[in-house]
């Protein structure tokens, strides 16, 4: 008799410390899957008061995501020449965005510089994906915009 409750004193502490998982949890992973962003602009300077479209490719495991326009954000930081303070500003209602189809997104109508800034001002871009029950959070790398002379 003894070994029988042995046994089942053992099974009942392995279920009780956690031991029988599912298998999204006992890899300590999410059931969602990774997500990747890219970010980059048509112009790496635009004249003062133009805007740029922004090229957004939204992807899991190398297979474009459509239909996430509302879970994506557009993020701005002015960088003024000879300043240190910045601040990062959701603009995402500035602009209009488009879903061209497998994953890639179209960011129009971004003035992507303060229409008062001079030459050399620059304008950071990032973009991020709120994630849904099916994909996880995910950010693009910072891109950075510079004011041309006006021609």
């Amino acid at each position: 008799m003894r070994p029988i409750h042995a046994v089942a004193l053992s099974a009942a502490v392995l279920v009780g410390a956690g031991c029988v998982a599912t298998p999204a949890l006992a890899s300590g992973r999410p059931a969602t899957q990774p997500t990747r962003l890219t970010l980059h602009a048509a112009k790496d300077s635009v004249a003062p008061k133009r805007h740029d479209p922004l090229i957004v490719h939204l992807d899991s495991r190398h297979q474009g995501i459509e239909g996430e326009t509302a879970n994506l954000s557009l993020w701005e930081r002015s960088v003024i020449p000879g300043s240190h303070k910045t601040q990062w500003t959701d603009v995402t209602t500035d602009g209009t965005v488009t879903d061209d189809g497998a994953g890639k997104y179209v960011i129009s109508g971004v003035t992507p510089n303060d229409p008062h800034a001079r030459h050399g001002h620059k304008d950071q871009f990032q973009v991020r994906f709120a994630g849904d029950t099916g994909y996880r959070h995910s950010r693009s790398s910072v891109i950075t915009i510079v004011v041309r002379p006006a021609q």
